[in-house]
């Protein structure tokens, strides 16, 4: 004789009332599932008082790209564990971004009808990475034109060891920063330098800086 499965803990984190409407119905008509709503910038007090954290934090939040800033980074530290999936309306590449650097495990849209979050949140407990296809379409669009903005600009061509150069360059750290970074010379690092702006094609060190913020590159 089997033992039952344990419902799928859910809680759909929205700032308002209106915010997790669209969201809960249907996921409460889950059998498998068991829904906790919790409203406002509490969230994560919530969670912790809860004692045992759900299996996956759905955000809700009808300022899209609120939650990514700044729940979801708090909730990653508090709960490593924690599988989360933000549901907007948003489908810029910016929105997307910023919530996947800052933890989620999925992106879904709010409406998607090929896509509902009940099938997301089964998704993510499989070990999937739920993704709405204009998402998925949006990231993968980005790094083909970063493909090509490298290739053109010779970043394709910088060895990892430059790129972490490149990196520290950007953030505005002095040749003597960066080799104690790396713990490397002094010289080491302006070689690196030279050979850096001789690839990339550049006059000198802010423009390298500034190719480098233009393509994103490293995040």
């Amino acid at each position: 004789m089997s033992l039952p499965t344990r419902p799928i803990q859910v809680a759909v984190v929205a700032d308002s009332a209106t915010a997790a409407t669209s969201c809960l119905q249907p996921l409460q008509a889950q059998a498998d599932f068991r829904i906790l709503e919790i409203l406002g910038a509490n969230a994560e007090s919530a969670l912790r008082a809860m004692g045992v954290p759900p299996d996956v934090v759905v955000l809700e939040f009808s300022e899209a790209a609120a939650a990514p800033h700044g729940l979801l980074p708090r909730l990653r530290h508090a709960f490593p564990n924690l599988m989360v999936i933000v549901h907007s309306a948003r489908d810029d590449f910016p929105a997307i971004s910023s919530a996947l650097r800052a933890g989620a495990d999925g992106y879904v849209l709010s409406g998607d009808p090929l896509f509902p979050m009940e099938h997301a949140i089964r998704e993510v407990k499989a070990g999937g990475v739920p993704l709405s296809r204009p998402v998925a379409c949006r990231i993968g669009h980005h790094f083909r034109t970063l493909g090509i903005e490298c290739r053109l600009h010779g970043l394709d061509a910088l060895t990892s060891r430059e790129i972490q150069v490149l990196e520290r360059i950007h953030a505005g750290f002095t040749n003597a920063e960066i080799g104690q970074a790396l713990h490397v010379s002094v010289e080491t690092v302006r070689k690196a330098v030279r050979s850096i702006l001789s690839k990339l094609h550049v006059a000198n060190r802010a423009e390298a800086a500034g190719l480098f913020a233009r393509l994103d590159i490293g995040r």
